[in-house]
């Protein structure tokens, strides 16, 4: 039977020891079984895209008008994910 699990990943300013860290916690997730964090962004957060390739996610796909906004507005949202195995 294969595993599957989530995992939540919480990325903050990126100091050197952050960086550490994510690399802990990435070697933890694998050690859990999993074999993927993903994630969903806004496309207006260019910060915090760029902040999730500084941690090696790739940009995977688009969903166009996704959510709704509380105004009405469909906003689209961008899914990165980063592969933790080498299969």
């Amino acid at each position: 039977m294969a595993r599957s699990g989530c995992c939540s990943l919480a990325i903050g300013a990126a100091g050197a020891s952050d960086r550490h860290s994510s690399q802990h916690r990435s070697r933890g997730a694998r050690e859990r079984g999993l074999h993927k964090l993903s994630l969903s962004v806004f496309p207006h957060n260019e910060a915090g895209i760029a902040l999730y390739r500084e941690f090696k996610l790739v940009v995977e796909g688009r969903h166009l008008k996704q959510s709704r906004r509380s105004n009405g507005e469909l906003w689209d949202l961008i899914d990165m994910g980063l592969l933790l195995t080498t299969e």
